[in-house]
């Protein structure tokens, strides 16, 4: 379409915005999100047997590095985990979000273990 050459019309505000565009932008639930943004050493103990007695402690590791940052514009936390774990080394990948449709928080993992997501 040509322009008549005015200035170019401001975005529209939220208010402004369909109902269907406006439900998906990042709110208040999201910024509560914001402080595990970053980079994080992490313990984690293992309680699974892994092939072991179930009379064995669990395993306890203290040299993973967490890894999180925001994608999609503030909607969802990217948190990738790396080290080991009794020797052997241990790697995730997570999504975290807030679903404005169901009203709660959504937690998804992938890793090297497992043939499906946890949700």
């Amino acid at each position: 379409m040509a322009q008549d050459g005015s200035a170019a019309a401001a975005p529209p505000t939220q208010s402004e915005l369909p109902k269907w565009l406006s439900r998906g932008l990042p709110g208040q639930a999201h910024e509560v999100l914001a402080p595990l943004v970053g980079t994080w050493r992490v313990q984690l103990s293992f309680y699974g047997t892994l092939g072991r007695s179930p009379d064995q402690p669990p395993l306890v590791t203290d040299d993973l590095i967490s890894r999180r940052q925001w994608l999609a514009g503030g909607r969802y936390i990217e948190d990738t985990m790396e080290g080991t774990l009794d020797g052997a080394p241990i790697w995730r990948k997570g999504w975290l979000g807030y679903s404005i449709m169901d009203d709660r928080y959504e937690w998804i993992t992938i890793d090297p273990v497992n043939t499906t997501m946890m949700y």
